[in-house]
């Protein structure tokens, strides 16, 4: 059989963080609930939404970066880490990876609900200091006619950990959130794995609407894909997994020479929601 990856919540993550880290002014808070997710592709320019994880604008063969090339970001952004995006298209032509549709399914069954918050806020515009959190949600989402999640929605808070980072500022209505390690449960065949994001990072633009699009992403490790290629039933795209992403590692973690994970990078939609309260 072949592998499909699809985003799953689970129920045996640590506990909350602890929120003391909040920082800035007075409370007031805009909620969000991601409706729609996938993995940032390349466009036919070869450039993708995604972030310079690194610190270094790599060249193919640089001593730095890992020697894998960096891509340019659509506006014009070079140093972009997104080595995932270059390997959809062999992946896709495998049938190794089901894209389309299951990222989806889960977020309208509730399986996955991604929250973003917006904390200590006076201004959706123009901010000088809020406080970022990418939550997990509970709750059975309800879904409109058009087969998207419903706006005004209130979601139970998880107990899942979440990414926090203080002190974020807002102008014209953008920001960007970083760094923070983020979980995602991802489920393969019958086996759900957790692949933890390090280094992550988030855009978010606030539309008029107070919805919010934008895209995050940060470095997995090869160890954590190895949960996936070593799978028995899965044969030989097992292997030709392993290979793509061994080849395609552009992230050294720990610093010690080695390059041992790969930049993933995935855009999203989410429209405004809110935190059910004791």
């Amino acid at each position: 059989m072949l592998p499909i990856f699809v985003l799953f919540s689970c129920t045996n993550e640590s506990e909350i963080a602890d929120t003391a880290m909040y920082t800035c002014g007075i409370q007031h808070e805009h909620v969000a609930v991601v409706t729609g997710m996938n993995f940032a592709r390349r466009d036919d320019n070869g450039a993708a939404q995604g972030f310079d994880l690194d610190n270094h604008d790599t060249e193919l063969g640089d001593n730095d970066g890992c020697g894998i090339g960096d891509i340019s970001a659509p506006d014009g952004r070079t140093g972009i880490d997104n080595a995932f995006s270059g390997l959809l298209p062999a992946l896709e032509a495998t049938q190794a990876v089901a894209i389309n549709g299951l990222i989806e399914d889960s977020l309208r069954n509730g399986e996955l609900i991604i929250m973003l918050e917006l904390s200590y806020l006076d201004d959706l515009q123009n901010d000088s200091c809020i406080d970022f959190g990418l939550w997990r949600g509970e709750g059975i989402p309800m879904i409109g006619t058009d087969g998207s999640v419903l706006d005004g929605q209130s979601f139970a808070r998880s107990e899942l950990e979440p990414g926090l980072v203080p002190g974020v500022f807002i102008a014209d209505g953008s920001f960007v959130a970083a760094p923070f390690n983020y979980t995602l449960p991802v489920q393969v065949l019958d086996v759900f794995v957790s692949f933890t994001m390090q280094n992550t990072h988030l855009f978010g633009e606030i539309l008029e609407d107070g919805s919010i699009q934008g895209y995050f992403g940060g470095a997995v490790s090869l160890e954590e894909f190895k949960t996936i290629t070593e799978l028995g039933d899965i044969g030989n795209v097992g292997t030709l997994l392993d290979s793509l992403l061994q080849q395609a590692a552009d992230i050294d973690l720990d610093n010690d020479g080695t390059c041992d994970a790969i930049s993933v990078v995935f855009t999203f939609e989410s429209v405004p929601s809110y935190f059910i309260t004791d």
